[in-house]
């Protein structure tokens, strides 16, 4: 299938075919739902790649795709999505939007971590990513973005800028004109093509499913994983540059669907694909969530992790003391361990990583006593490692940074929020998205003639930190409608608010959390 025949396909499906589909449809509401994950993985927060820490661990292997003909190529356009093994149980009894007869194409991941032996050819473009070219720009959306979610509360609150970022990426594909340019500028990317090459190599980075060196140590499955797909209304035509959905399918791995919003197996089918690539975390929230009829699209990125401490906390070692958060001081299980990682001593911070058995670690990061954390956060001055670091010319580590035995002590904790991404958006820049009179969604069209923009964006999240390692969930969704070292000792007790972001293999921000109270 050509690109043509795939934006044919996906905007033009007759009534004739669909009828086709019919046995295939009232055939598969019959049976249990087959729990199908499309994996791809790191933040969005959307985010952006920092060179640091990650040299700490082992590098992994990246995807490579093949085609029918196992020849190194471009994933094959109209191959469903592969089966993999399910993040969790499956979270429905619905069955999929594939059974169902709603795909229309789906992009194709690694069935197992294995598979990414046979992604060579991706080893290279891997590779880009961690070089220095295009990563100033992803510092600039980190830091506007932290910024901006993670500050103005005294509450806990949770964000996956990776989430966002891919969300962005993928609208900005489909956009032109200064809608394209607004997104461009808080992405903090000079044109179109860098950042379709920029979001690819970093799903290639993020990604990975089941690997093995996180099963040996502790036995459980690591995960990172994010996953895009396309919802279009079934009265409604994709029209434009008939590229543009080959690009989201094969370079933003985005899988589309189509059906009538008044069909009840196309709701189910909708919050099951939801549901199945976040490991049912995000379930209540889910649940909440429908395509509406007015809806023309709705596009969603999902971003499922779940990762072991590299060094385990064991809970007979948990202690309880108190956490002297904003609302006051509270009791909190406080978990223990003692191992040798990156430690940097900021201006007016303390930064400590702990690594998991996948490639994502975590940075937590501790005001010095009398800078809140609202201060810390506004001012930045966290991010001071990140840019020293940010050139990979550097040989060295920043000043202030080196390995430590860091005797970690980490309040048990579990934050869930929800956001309404409009107010946060338009704040950033991002405006004419949002107008019904200046948004240049070009890539979908109503039949009714109507111009299109972005009438809901949302962001769910969910982190849990416990003494295993790190469970976290986001699903961002919008809707269009009209040498042997020398160790000193040191340590790191989180017994205040404390800032926590989680970090891919090149520090892309995954999750990103603001700990002001244990409760």
């Amino acid at each position: 299938m050509n690109k043509e025949q795939l934006s044919d396909a996906i905007g033009n499906i007759s009534d004739e075919h669909i009828e086709e589909k019919d046995e295939k449809k009232n055939a598969g509401k019959d049976r249990i739902f087959k729990t199908v994950l499309a994996v791809a993985a790191v933040l969005a927060l959307a985010v952006t790649a920092v060179l640091v820490i990650p040299k700490l661990m082992p590098s992994q292997p990246t995807p490579e795709t093949t085609s029918k003909d196992n020849v190194t190529s471009q994933p094959p356009e109209t191959t469903l999505l592969q089966e993999v093994d399910p993040v969790s149980e499956p979270s429905s009894q619905t069955p999929s939007a594939d059974e169902l007869g709603y795909a229309v194409a789906e992009a194709v991941y690694p069935e197992e971590w294995d598979d990414f032996y046979k992604w060579s050819g991706v080893k290279e473009e891997k590779m880009q990513y961690n070089r220095k070219d295009g990563k100033t720009d992803s510092l600039q959306y980190t830091r506007a973005i932290l910024r901006s979610f993670l500050s103005g509360t005294e509450e806990n609150t949770a964000f996956s800028p990776l989430s966002l970022y891919f969300s962005l990426a993928s609208l900005a594909q489909m956009s032109e004109g200064e809608t394209r340019a607004q997104i461009l500028g808080l992405l903090g990317t000079p044109d179109i093509e860098s950042l379709r090459k920029t979001a690819r190599a970093m799903w290639l980075n993020v990604y990975v499913n089941g690997w093995p060196y996180g099963k040996a140590n502790s036995g459980e499955k690591e995960s990172v994983i994010p996953s895009n797909s396309f919802w279009l209304n079934s009265n409604a035509a994709v029209t434009g540059d008939a590229s543009v959905a080959e690009i989201l399918k094969n370079d933003y791995f985005t899988s589309f669907y189509k059906g009538d919003p008044q069909d009840e197996g196309f709701q189910n089918a909708y919050r099951a694909w939801m549901n199945d690539r976040t490991g049912g975390l995000l379930k209540d929230a889910v649940e909440n969530m429908s395509f509406s009829a007015t809806d023309i699209f709705t596009m969603i990125n999902t971003l499922y992790l779940k990762v072991t401490w590299r060094a385990p906390f064991h809970e007979e070692e948990n202690t309880v003391a108190p956490f002297y958060g904003v609302h006051g001081d509270t009791e909190a299980t406080y978990m223990h361990n003692t191992s040798y990682n990156g430690y940097y001593k900021g201006s007016c911070f303390t930064f400590g990583y702990l690594p998991t058995n996948a490639s994502a670690g975590v940075a937590f990061i501790l005001p010095d006593p009398g800078t809140t954390l609202e201060e810390l956060i506004q001012s930045e001055a966290y991010m001071e490692y990140f840019e020293n670091r940010w050139d990979e010319s550097n040989s060295e580590p920043p000043e202030g940074y080196d390995m430590y035995e860091i005797t970690f002590s980490v309040p048990k904790f579990s934050i869930t929020s929800s956001y309404d991404l409009k107010p946060y958006l338009t704040s950033l820049g991002i405006s004419d998205a949002f107008d019904a009179d200046k948004a240049d969604i070009t890539f979908v069209k109503s039949n009714d003639g109507g111009n299109i923009f972005i009438t809901k964006a949302n962001q769910d999240v969910t982190v849990d930190v416990n003494e295993k390692g790190i469970s976290a969930a986001a699903i961002t969704w919008m809707g269009g409608g009209f040498g042997d070292p020398v160790f000193y000792k040191v340590d790191i007790d989180l017994n205040r608010p404390f800032l926590m972001i989680v970090l891919s293999e090149c520090n892309t921000p995954l999750f990103a959390a603001a700990v002001n109270n244990i409760e």
